[in-house]
């Protein structure tokens, strides 16, 4: 009899793995145009980080990190890729400064959040430097703004800041915290009160209520990233699959992919409350293109620059490391249906 309701809850686990990795319905894909569109920034003396980028959609603003002055960020309009605002006091300990180089920023309010991995700066609309926050962790790499309110991601949870209130259910203890190397790989975007940030491929959300959900990576992604793992001889264990978690303005989440997985999709843009989703496929496949997020019914895109050197008698083709142009890409449909509104 143990061995027959044994075999039947097997099956019923078997059973319900396989309708979750089922495709939700609506599923749309979306092609983005090379072709089509406008550069938002273009300038060759110029030469934007790709770890540092936030988009304020009410404010049409772009926030980037140059190379040149690594504590240093610069705001661009979307709308005709002026500079609208520069943050920061280079590097230092002092207020305003940051001690290694720019992190990650969140934009808050018309102000904005600056993490250099340990501490974060908060500057005004006015780009005035108002007060430094240390969350007390080991890495707090990666920031997301509530309000004017900084988030960093726990292992279990996240953390308000300046305050240092909790968000999110069954915390452990900020020591821990700063010790797991899955925040390593953590990416995050705040809005609608809920902090969502991924880790080791699962989208977690956290509420200001004390609630947190998981949000469902979609099967296609969760799949190629775990054969890339397979195929990594490390198993993928030192490099990330997500170059970033942001969000389109429009309540959906945008998960975006690094260029080397070359992937057949480029992001994924998510529904946080139903699961639907749709998968970005960039055609081109071209390495020295990057999708960065989603504007409107746009895809933002940064472009580096690409020339032909004789490296040891061979002539090869070499793609810079950093970005000098940024792009408006528009989004065709490609197949499928998109999710109910």
């Amino acid at each position: 009899m143990g061995t027959d309701k044994g075999r039947a809850l097997r099956l019923l686990v078997a059973l319900w793995l396989c309708l979750s990795s089922l495709p939700l319905a609506g599923q749309q894909r979306l092609s983005v145009d090379h072709q089509a569109g406008r550069e938002v920034v273009n300038d060759w003396t110029r030469a934007f980080l790709t770890h540092v980028f936030e988009v304020d959609h009410e404010r049409r603003r772009i926030y980037v990190a140059e190379v040149g002055e690594p504590g240093l960020v610069v705001a661009f309009s979307i709308a005709d890729g002026t500079v609208v605002g520069t943050y920061g006091r280079g590097r230092g300990d002092g207020p305003g400064e940051v001690r290694n180089m720019v992190q990650d920023v969140a934009a808050a309010n018309g102000g904005l959040l600056v993490s250099d991995g340990l501490r974060v700066n908060y500057w005004t609309v006015a780009a005035d430097s108002a007060w430094t926050w240390n969350p007390g962790l080991n890495f707090a790499k990666y920031v997301c703004a509530m309000g004017d309110d900084p988030v960093v991601p726990l292992l279990h949870g996240a953390l308000r800041g300046p305050g240092g209130a909790r968000l999110g259910a069954g915390q452990r203890p900020l020591q821990d915290a700063g010790r797991s190397r899955s925040l390593l790989a953590a990416d995050g975007v705040c809005f609608d009160d809920m902090a969502y940030f991924i880790a080791e491929g699962t989208i977690v959300g956290h509420s200001t209520a004390g609630e947190s959900i998981t949000v469902p990576v979609p099967p296609e992604v969760a799949e190629a990233v775990t054969e890339w793992r397979a195929s990594r001889p490390d198993g993928g264990r030192y490099t990330s699959s997500y170059r970033s978690l942001s969000h389109d303005g429009q309540g959906h989440l945008v998960l975006t992919f690094v260029n080397h997985m070359r992937l057949e999709f480029a992001a994924a843009i998510i529904d946080p409350a139903t699961g639907c989703y749709s998968l970005l496929v960039d055609e081109s496949r071209e390495r020295h293109r990057s999708i960065m997020g989603v504007h409107g019914d746009s895809a933002i895109v940064y472009e580096r620059g690409v020339s032909v050197r004789q490296i040891n008698g061979r002539r090869t083709r070499v793609i810079e490391p950093e970005a000098f142009m940024i792009a408006l890409r528009p989004l065709r449909p490609a197949g499928g249906s998109p999710c109910a509104r």
